[in-house]
C-alpha cells in the first residue's frame, strides 16, 4: 500500500502564523490547530499488483501562540505533561502539530526540536489517540532597511523509525479551495 501525507493551510492561516512570529521579540512557539483526514483509494488496472493508496491530509485552520518559549518542555526536550494539559485544556482535541520560530537562523530542526516533536507525538497519541502530529519550523530574514522580510518554513514529523522526515505542504490563496 502506498502512503502519502500532505499539510494544507489557507493563506489566511499562514499569514496569521507569520504575523505572530514576526511580532515576537525573539523566538516564538505554539500549536497548530486543525484536523486530520485520511482516505483510502484503490486504483484498478490490468496488472496483478494491488494499487491501494492511503492519502492523509493535515488541514491547519489556525494557530495557538504560547506566551513564552520552553513553556511545556524541559531543556533536555522532555515534555511537561501537566503544563501541556493545562495550556491545551480547551483545544487539545484539535491540535495537529506545533511550530517553532527563530529569527535569522536555519530552519533545520535541532536535536532538541526532534526530541520535543517525538515527545509531543507520543503525548497526543497516548492521551488523545492522534497518530499524526507535525512540526513546522520557521525563520525569517529582513533587509538592512527592514522593508523586506523573507520567510522560510518547512513541515516535518518523526516517522516510525524515529527519523525526521519532511512533509509536502499546500497553501491555498484567496478564492482557492484546499483539496
Amino acid at each position: 500500500m502506498a502512503y502519502t501525507e500532505k499539510v494544507s493551510l489557507s493563506g489566511t492561516a499562514l499569514s496569521f502564523l507569520m504575523y505572530e512570529c514576526v511580532n515576537s521579540s525573539n523566538s516564538q512557539e505554539g500549536f497548530l490547530i486543525g484536523e486530520v483526514t485520511s482516505e483510502v483509494t484503490n486504483h484498478i488496472s490490468d496488472s496483478q499488483s494491488d494499487n491501494t493508496r492511503l492519502d492523509t491530509q493535515i488541514v491547519i485552520r489556525t494557530v495557538l501562540p504560547l506566551p513564552s518559549v520552553s513553556l511545556f518542555y524541559l531543556p533536555t526536550g522532555k515534555i511537561k505533561e501537566d503544563v501541556l494539559a493545562e495550556v491545551l485544556s480547551n483545544t487539545a482535541s484539535e491540535v495537529v502539530g506545533w511550530y517553532k520560530y527563530r529569527k535569522n537562523t536555519n530552519i533545520k530542526p535541532t536535536f532538541r526540536d526532534k526530541l520535543i516533536s517525538k515527545g509531543l507525538q507520543k503525548y497526543f497519541e497516548k492521551h488523545h489517540g492522534k497518530k499524526t502530529f507535525v512540526t513546522c519550523n520557521l525563520s525569517n530574514r529582513s533587509s538592512s532597511s527592514g522593508s523586506t522580510h523573507t520567510f522560510t518554513y518547512r513541515f516535518g514529523k518523526m516517522n516510525c523509525l524515529d527519523m525526521y522526515e519532511y512533509i509536502e505542504d499546500i497553501t491555498a490563496n484567496l478564492g482557492e479551495k484546499l483539496n
